[in-house]
C-alpha cells in the first residue's frame, strides 16, 4: 500500500502528538507491508490547524532521517475547502509529494455553495483534484447523481478502508461499500490519527474484504497503482462504474439495488 490520506505528522492537527506516537504507527505501517507515506496533515484557514510549510518540512526532516531505507516519506495537505485555495497554494498549503494532485476535504452536512466553481479554478489552473472520502458526505448519500457528475467533471475520489469496519457508522459502511463496488474510487488510504485506532493492524483483513467485494486488480490498483502514480505526478485514467449505462446515467436511473 501507499497511503495518500492520513495524520501522522506529529503535533500539527488533531492526529498523532508526539514523535513517538508517530514512530509507534510508521512501525505498524511498515510491519503491514505501507511503502510510502504522504503526509496529510489538516490545512483548515481560521483555525488551528494551519500548520506553516516550513513547520511541516522540519518535522517531515526528523521523520525521514530516522527512517531512511525503511519507507518513503513525502508531504501534501487535507485541504478543507475554501474561496482561496489557488492563493493559499502560493505558500501556505502542498499538493501531494510536490505533484498536481490536491487531496480536498468538504463539510460533512452542508454541501459547499461554490463547489464547482472552486473545483473548475482549480483544473483550469492546472491542479487535479481529489476529494476525501465521499462515503462520510450526507449529500452524496442523498443524491449519488452529484458523484457521477464530478467524475465526468474529472474529479477523483478517496476512499477509507477503515469504513468498512463501521468507524463512521452503519450508514457510511454502506455507502463505501456501495461506492466502491461501482469503481467511484481511484484510491483508498487509511485517513489514520491515533495510536489508539492504529487502522494499519487491520491492513491485511481490509484487502481481503475488498478483494472479494470488487477483484484484486482494482484493489491493487487503488492502494498501490494510482497513489504511486500520484507521487510521480503521472495521469491517472478515471475508472468507468460498472452496471450503469450512459442511458441510465442521463435519466437519473442509478443504483437502486439495496445493500
Amino acid at each position: 500500500m501507499i497511503d495518500i490520506h492520513n495524520h501522522i505528522l506529529y503535533g500539527l492537527d488533531d492526529g498523532s502528538r508526539t514523535l513517538e506516537e508517530s514512530c509507534e504507527l510508521l512501525d505498524s505501517a511498515i510491519k503491514a507491508g505501507v511503502k510510502a507515506i504522504c503526509f496529510t496533515p489538516h490545512f483548515i484557514p481560521e483555525s488551528q490547524f494551519m500548520a506553516s510549510i516550513s513547520e511541516k518540512e522540519r518535522i517531515l526532516a526528523i521523520l525521514k532521517e530516522k527512517y531512511a531505507g525503511k519507507i518513503d516519506l513525502y508531504l501534501g495537505n487535507e485541504i478543507y475547502m475554501n474561496n482561496d485555495i489557488l492563493e493559499l497554494l502560493k505558500d501556505k498549503i502542498e499538493p501531494l509529494a510536490k505533484s498536481k494532485y490536491l487531496l480536498i476535504e468538504l463539510p460533512v452536512c452542508n454541501e459547499y455553495p461554490s463547489l464547482e466553481n472552486i473545483l473548475f479554478q482549480l483544473q483550469t489552473a492546472g491542479y487535479k483534484v481529489i476529494i476525501a472520502h465521499p462515503e462520510r458526505y450526507l449529500y452524496f448519500k442523498n443524491n449519488i447523481n452529484k458523484i457521477f457528475r464530478l467524475m465526468e467533471q474529472g474529479i477523483y475520489f478517496q476512499g477509507n478502508y477503515m469504513s468498512l469496519f463501521d468507524t463512521y457508522g452503519k450508514s457510511t459502511k454502506k455507502q463505501f461499500i456501495r461506492l466502491l463496488k461501482h469503481r467511484v474510487y481511484s484510491f483508498l488510504a487509511s485517513d489514520i490519527h491515533h495510536k489508539d485506532n492504529n487502522y494499519y493492524l487491520k491492513l491485511k483483513q481490509g484487502k481481503e474484504k475488498i478483494k472479494h467485494m470488487t477483484s484484486k486488480e482494482y484493489m491493487e490498483k487503488l492502494m498501490e497503482t494510482n497513489p504511486n502514480k500520484v507521487i510521480k505526478n503521472e495521469k491517472i485514467e478515471h475508472e468507468i462504474p460498472v452496471k450503469i449505462t450512459f442511458f441510465e446515467r442521463i435519466r437519473g436511473k442509478i443504483w437502486k439495488e439495496k445493500y
